[in-house]
């Protein structure tokens, strides 16, 4: 089956308005290069595709070129990449096991504060990051940013973002974050993977322990994912079990079952708390591969969330003010935490 290649994408943060000046996709000798220039990006969230090119296929290209403006900042920034050919092809040749079809369908290209770029492979189940980038600050000609009325400022044209039906963006971003480590923090990436383990909480020794063997354990489906770093992953291949390279989780769905009844966990992380457990695990040995623990006790309604190294038998319970969750079992409510308060349906995602 061959694969029909990928369409480019844009995309940026909520309340952080963008305007691409140059967008270029060359090849090695420079010959018919694709533009994508002169958009402004629609925000729907870090990792998701707004503005969309279907005239272009990455794979023809060696690399990128972008100009452009962020509002916020009233700055240009610039940068060039040259893309990993191999390891591209490599991935856009997966197939989703259950369809056949190539996993991934889009390159994606997003823009942060700071001269932030984000580079990802994206699909409906999966997406990967490929890059991420500082760009440079630089100088842009109004008169060549905006040829049709050379004399309008720097100044009007990000004061225009935030007039009549873009206020909503201008109040958003009075409370944006505008720190450099929030967005490199979002990027970090680390090794591990996730572990789910079934058993009997002893609230006397407080410990767990086991099944016994005249006893139905519950058989674990599967996990879904989508991080900070703005992918996700929803393919249910088992990947997530084994360590990998991955960002912070930003919210979680597990799915088990006992006989014939279904379990649905869905958790969503505080971004500081789940960041510090993280910096914190990782601080001494930056190196060492991590379990992500779900210790789950479904008679009881005790759930633990822990991160774990073998290599240096260390333990960090995740403390329960860092994430909220809520189950449901065969479609009825079950559990949720104390501090949940997410809106009606939130877990539809």
């Amino acid at each position: 089956m061959s694969n029909r290649g990928l369409s480019i994408s844009l995309t940026t943060l909520v309340a952080f308005p963008v305007e691409l000046f140059q967008g270029l996709f060359f090849s090695e000798n420079k010959g018919n290069p694709f533009l994508v220039g002169g958009c402004s990006p629609s925000p729907r969230g870090w990792g998701i595709p707004s503005t969309i090119y279907t005239g272009g296929n990455p794979l023809l290209y060696n690399g990128i070129e972008m100009v452009w403006l962020s509002v916020l900042e009233r700055k240009f920034y610039s940068v060039k990449y040259d893309f990993q050919v191999d390891k591209i092809k490599k991935l856009t040749e997966l197939r989703d096991k259950e369809t056949g079809r190539p996993v991934y369908e889009q390159m994606l290209v997003g823009f942060a504060p700071f001269g932030g770029l984000a580079i990802w492979l994206y699909g409906m189940k999966k997406s990967v990051p490929l890059a991420w980038l500082c760009a440079e600050e630089t100088h842009v000609d109004m008169k060549d940013f905006r040829p049709l009325t050379p004399s309008v400022s720097l100044d009007e044209i990000c004061d225009s973002y935030f007039y009549g039906n873009r206020k909503q963006n201008s109040d958003e971003s009075l409370n944006m974050p505008m720190s450099n480590d929030l967005y490199n923090g979002f990027m970090q990436q680390f090794t591990y993977r996730y572990e789910v383990q079934f058993g009997h909480w002893d609230d006397d020794k407080k410990e767990w322990k086991g099944y016994e063997e005249d006893e139905t354990k519950p058989e674990f489906d599967y996990v879904e994912e989508a991080l900070f770093d703005g992918t996700h992953d929803k393919l249910h291949d088992g990947g997530l079990m084994q360590y990998h390279q991955a960002g912070k989780p930003k919210k979680l769905a597990l799915q088990w079952h006992i006989k014939k009844s279904d379990y649905s966990a869905y958790i969503w992380f505080d971004d500081m708390a789940i960041r510090a457990a993280f910096e914190q695990f990782y601080y001494k040995y930056p190196e060492a591969k991590m379990d992500f623990t779900f210790h789950i006790d479904p008679g009881k309604k005790v759930f633990q969330l822990s991160l774990n190294c073998d290599e240096t038998e260390e333990t960090m319970p995740l403390s329960e003010d860092s994430y909220q969750m809520i189950i449901f079992k065969s479609k009825f409510e079950y559990y949720r935490t104390a501090n949940y308060n997410q809106p009606r349906g939130a877990w539809v995602w």
